[in-house]
């Protein structure tokens, strides 16, 4: 149909239900926390699988349906949906520019030295564009290992879920060094130690900010160990 107007657009359709984005929504309990977590993970590993890339996993791209138990979860905003086989490929060159972007570390998201080693130092509004043609080699390995970028994101989110902000460098640095205090983490008060010590294995499996070779393997890990932490919840 756009043909016949001479602008050659490609449009799409999607269908949605009504419902709201997570970052306007409060969980009534830890489990309901956790569960709205598997199904973002479900939905990360879902694009994995067809060999794309999330770098832009927020609260706020999560739309939620369901009254006082979250039935369905979708994600939306696929501007930093990337094909692994692009990035893997990339070469930089006078004719070809990627275009990558992210929303930028703040309160709303934490990214890993991975993603904030390639941000341009031109920073605009709400997203940070990757300096794609002084980058060739991180992107490449991006392309590589970018699912262990998701995996940090995710854990990121939890974070976030859990303490109202996202994490910092140095939260990072202290879960891996094992001197965290989980007690932050208000959410958790009156729930087992054994809930509490799980949940930190989680973080640390996640937000290890330098190294993503030591992050989970696969999201399908991270959430095998979701689904121990919302069966003893339950």
């Amino acid at each position: 149909a756009s043909s016949s107007n001479g602008n050659y657009a490609v449009y799409g359709l999607f269908q949605y239900q009504v419902g709201k984005t997570l970052k306007d929504y409060s969980e009534n309990s830890l489990l309901e926390l956790v569960d709205i977590q598997r199904k973002i993970a479900e939905i990360v590993k879902a694009y994995h699988e067809h060999g794309f890339l999330w770098f832009d996993i927020k609260d706020a791209n999560v739309n939620i349906v369901g009254a006082g138990t979250v039935q369905s979860v979708s994600m939306f905003d696929f501007g930093s949906l990337f094909s692994k086989v692009e990035l893997t490929n990339y070469v930089s060159n006078g004719d070809t520019d990627l275009s990558l972007s992210f929303t930028p570390t703040s309160s709303e998201v934490l990214l890993p030295k991975e993603l904030e080693s390639i941000l341009s130092s031109k920073r605009s509004g709400v997203f940070c564009f990757a300096d794609s043609r002084k980058h060739q080699k991180k992107i490449q390995t991006l392309g590589k290992f970018g699912e262990q970028t998701d995996i940090f994101l995710l854990g990121s989110l939890l974070f976030k879920r859990l303490m109202g902000i996202a994490p910092t460098a140095q939260d990072c640095e202290q879960l891996q060094n094992g001197i965290f205090d989980m007690a932050r983490f208000k959410k958790l008060k009156g729930h087992s130690s054994l809930i509490v010590s799980k949940i930190k294995e989680v973080l640390v499996q996640c937000l290890n900010y330098d190294n993503r070779g030591e992050r989970y393997e696969s999201v399908s890990t991270y959430m095998a160990d979701l689904k121990e932490i919302y069966l003893e919840l339950c």
